[in-house]
């Protein structure tokens, strides 16, 4: 069983609620923030990608340039194949020579790839055979400018950039080839503005064989090898790119980012930017720590500001939780005060307003318990007369049941019994055979019609005292018969409806008591209305039986016959009671000269045999 944990005071949960909100919100602005130092990061690393570019571009301006002068300076240059170069064309190249700076060596090969001139004059030494220059044979053999990469076999730790633009004789026709030999590292070439470190940033210039064309020098060889295995996808692609170089364990240096970028106009080499990562990231590792710590005081700043204010709001809220309890243990004689402008000012004044409806409702309360007690007292008084009167209703309808029976109990002593007596002596007579035969017949016949006579008055009484067919067919069946009998013996027109009511059984005593209320309101009509039509209705509405049975008679005093004596209103006071038994709403609607109509509303739910009811429990389902 988990122990029980007392609940919160509602200061500590005030505060713990604006703490977590706080801490909602923080945490909310935590992660914008996050998400915004993780861009500046990114924007970081891109700069050092844009660099890397932007340093790959400015080699690639260089040499574009050093070509174009080379094209420019060969556009003049008309060579005649088998003839040496003038002596005005050897000053025009070493000029060139001189004015660029940067080109180391300048050759002139003729259209078999022989070196025709070089300068300075030893330099076929350096760069040996003209044709093992790949950007000499793809001159020649494309007829268009080129550039390649060359160490010379001598000190193949220089790497040059060789350039080489086809020579056309006066016919234009390709004649030769004019190559220079550019030095990247060379002073006036100016290649990398960035090789001297700033702010940790080393930049390298490198070939795909990762040799150090120019640049710093401090990484080394492994490490440029390092830097290339770690780029090799973006250097395979020739695309830019950056990583984060972590350092192995035991490594001397720290991690820092590494960014690529190739050159265009020589796909083998390519710009590497070199920065300690912690110098990168610098200003957003800044932002993250000062937005932690400004959250961490703003969270205990607003923690301790809730608190200290919802010590002004408890107490008065426990002044008034003391009220409520006076008031609940109903002692409203002390009243509320709180001296304050805010809301629970407010609140403390509807409690006083509260204190005082309720003071006032207690006695007003109090003044109708007491008209209450004193309306109960005649209310129960009246029941009481009432019951006393029903019992009164009810021993005088059993007294009227008795009479009936005595009535009928005398009709069969009378009636019956004379003839049965009669029967009997006749067949005596017969059996004693003291009669002519003529006569014996006549008797016989007297006899049966006795017996005829007697047979039919039986059947009378059975049929008054509960018919048959009541049971056997049901209630419809039997009212409508009921009807029809009494049409004849009353000379009545009758006009007889039935809707809805084909099939429909109730439960013995509702049939009784609507068919005794039918042959009640018959009999009246008979004995009292004086009428000459009734008009019979029995309809089924959703779940109620309605019975309606008007008739065009003289009518009555409604209001006259229900204060009269208890025995001259039987009738009507017998078909009330057989229609409270079964919950049945009984309506008379008559006035003198005007008829009378009798409207009965039995509930089918209450009343309507099993099978009944379990059809209307389907369909109201459905």
């Amino acid at each position: 069983m988990w122990p029980r944990i007392a609940p919160l005071s509602l200061g500590r949960r005030i505060v713990i609620s604006v703490a977590a909100g706080l801490t909602a919100i923080l945490a909310l602005v935590g992660l914008v923030a996050v998400w915004t130092i993780q861009e500046s990061t990114e924007a970081a690393y891109q700069e050092r990608a844009a660099l890397a570019g932007a340093l790959a571009q400015h080699v690639d301006d260089v040499l574009r340039y050093a070509l174009v002068t080379l094209e420019r300076e060969a556009t003049s240059l008309r060579i005649e194949p088998g003839r040496p170069l003038s002596g005005d064309q050897r000053r025009q190249l070493a000029d060139l020579r001189l004015h660029v700076g940067s080109f180391v060596i300048l050759s002139v090969t003729d259209a078999d790839g022989a070196a025709v001139w070089t300068e300075p004059s030893r330099a076929d030494v350096v760069i040996g055979n003209p044709l093992d220059h790949p950007s000499v044979q793809l001159a020649l053999r494309t007829a268009r400018p080129q550039i390649t990469e060359f160490a010379p076999p001598t000190t193949p730790q220089s790497i040059f950039a060789c350039l080489a633009v086809p020579l056309r004789d006066t016919e234009g026709r390709l004649a030769g080839v004019l190559m220079a030999e550019l030095d990247p590292g060379h002073a006036a070439l100016n290649l990398l503005p960035y090789a001297e470190a700033n702010q940790g940033v080393q930049v390298q210039l490198t070939n795909t064989a990762g040799q150090l064309v120019a640049g710093a020098e401090g990484p080394g060889a492994a490490a440029i090898a390092a830097h290339q295995r770690l780029l090799a996808d973006a250097i395979a692609a020739r695309v830019p790119g950056y990583r984060v170089h972590e350092p192995p364990a035991g490594a001397s240096f720290s991690t820092h980012l590494v960014a690529y970028a190739p050159l265009s106009l020589l796909p083998t080499w390519g710009v590497f930017v070199e920065q300690p990562k912690d110098v990168v990231v610098a200003v957003p590792e800044r932002l993250r720590q000062r937005l932690t710590l400004v959250g961490l005081l703003a969270l205990l700043l607003a923690a301790a500001i809730a608190w200290f204010d919802v010590r002004r709001v408890v107490r008065p809220l426990r002044d008034l939780t003391a009220a409520a309890e006076r008031f609940a243990a109903g002692h409203l004689d002390q009243p509320v005060s709180l001296s304050r402008a805010d809301e629970l000012g407010v609140l403390a004044s509807a409690f006083e307003t509260m204190r005082q409806r309720l003071r006032a409702s207690l006695e007003e309360v109090a003044e109708w318990n007491r008209e209450l007690e004193r309306r109960v007292a005649g209310r129960t008084a009246e029941v009481e007369a009432h019951n006393r009167e029903r019992a009164t209703l009810l021993q005088r309808l059993i007294d009227g049941q008795e009479e009936e029976r005595r009535r009928l109990a005398q009709e069969l002593h009378d009636d019956t019994s004379q003839a049965l007596a009669s029967l009997q002596l006749g067949l005596e007579r017969l059996a004693a055979g003291i009669e002519e035969p003529g006569r014996a017949s006549r008797l016989a016949a007297q006899l049966q019609a006795v017996a005829a006579q007697t047979l039919a008055a039986v059947h009378q009484l059975a049929v008054e005292l509960r018919p048959s067919i009541l049971d056997d067919i049901g209630l419809v069946a039997a009212v409508e018969r009921y009807v029809h009998e009494s049409a004849r013996r009353w000379s009545l027109a009758v006009d007889l409806q039935t809707l809805g009511v084909g099939h429909l059984r109730l439960i013995p005593a509702a049939e009784t008591a609507i068919y005794r209320i039918v042959q009640a309101a018959f009999t009246n009509i008979a004995q009292h209305a004086h009428a000459t039509h009734v008009s019979v209705l029995f309809q089924r509405r959703e779940e109620t039986l309605v019975v309606v049975v008007e008739d065009d008679g003289r009518g009555f005093d409604l209001a006259a016959v229900r204060s009269a004596p208890l025995e001259a209103r039987l009738g009507l006071a017998g078909m009330e009671e057989r229609a409270a038994l079964i919950n049945a709403t009984l309506t008379i609607e008559t006035a003198p000269e005007a008829g009378a109509t009798i409207f009965l509303e039995v509930p089918l739910y209450l009343n309507a045999r099993r099978e009944e009811s379990d059809v209307q429990a389907a369909d109201h389902s459905r």
